[in-house]
């Protein structure tokens, strides 16, 4: 019996004075560097130096350095405002369909129908127990599995995605998922970072940590700073991210001569597919 978290995101809320933005980086990293604070003085040149040191701090915020938990093994924090959810709109007779842009991966391994729908959610198995399915029984109806695959790269775009469902939906439906989101830069046009106003503040010292071993090629007080400052970040992250329900998603119906073990393997009349 699986038990499954849903992991619900933090209210947010409008920008305030004390939004940190990729104005507040552009002038603050200036500013470290020798500049005015003034950032509409800036020549191309600086500007461009100043945005990469932004990218690279925002990299690292994204991606923190590993630490250890409470039994000394060490993780890697995914931030939880990096999974939104969001619903897919299923047609009669198409059996694939382009996820969004921004995804990463997905969070979970089911997708959800309506509340009040009665429908047991569809699970997420490998694409190639579907296309396996598929050729045993290409059937339409509810689905109730889908797999995750990568679209033909193009090497001028990033890398998409698409989700692949069984049997084919013979009429409309809406699911919700969760997944990873990847996030873009930020830009003048783009100018709020993830993460809202009470990760700025470590948003920002990540960039002036990058701007000091920009400036001085080591790792010293911003650093250290940083380092302080992203673990009560992390704190904060799991706090306000906290699970706020716990139960077994696995009830409901499977069709007629298929199963699921608890490794994902599927099993379609007595022959095991991984």
């Amino acid at each position: 019996m699986a038990t499954h978290y849903f992991e619900m995101p933090a209210a947010s809320g409008s920008a305030t004075a004390l939004t940190v933005t990729y104005t507040t980086l552009k002038r603050e990293v200036g500013y470290f560097l020798g500049l005015s604070r003034d950032s509409d003085n800036y020549t191309a040149a600086q500007t461009s130096e100043i945005e990469s040191i932004i990218d690279r701090g925002y990299r690292l915020f994204l991606n923190p350095p590993t630490t250890k938990d409470e039994d000394g093994a060490v993780t890697a924090h995914v931030w939880r405002f990096l999974f939104p959810t969001t619903t897919i709109s299923l047609t009669a007779s198409t059996w694939y369909y382009d996820l969004p842009s921004t995804f990463g991966n997905m969070r979970g391994d089911r997708l959800y129908f309506a509340a009040d729908s009665g429908y047991s959610p569809v699970i997420i198995i490998g694409q190639g127990q579907i296309l396996d399915l598929r050729a045993r029984a290409d059937t339409e109806g509810r689905p109730q599995y889908a797999a995750i695959r990568p679209k033909d790269p193009t090497g001028t775009a990033a890398q998409l995605f698409e989700i692949i469902f069984w049997p084919t939906p013979e009429q409309a439906y809406t699911l919700t998922y969760s997944y990873t989101k990847k996030t873009a830069r930020i830009t003048s046009s783009d100018p709020y970072p993830v993460g809202g106003e009470e990760h700025g503040e470590t948003i920002l010292q990540a960039c002036l940590a990058m701007a000091e071993r920009y400036k001085g090629k080591t790792q010293g007080p911003e650093w250290t700073m940083f380092l302080t400052m992203v673990q009560a970040s992390m704190i904060r992250d799991k706090e306000s991210n906290s699970a706020s329900y716990v139960g077994d998603m696995n009830g409901g119906l499977v069709p007629l001569g298929l199963s699921t073990r608890p490794e994902s393997t599927v099993t379609y009349n007595d022959v095991e597919y991984e």
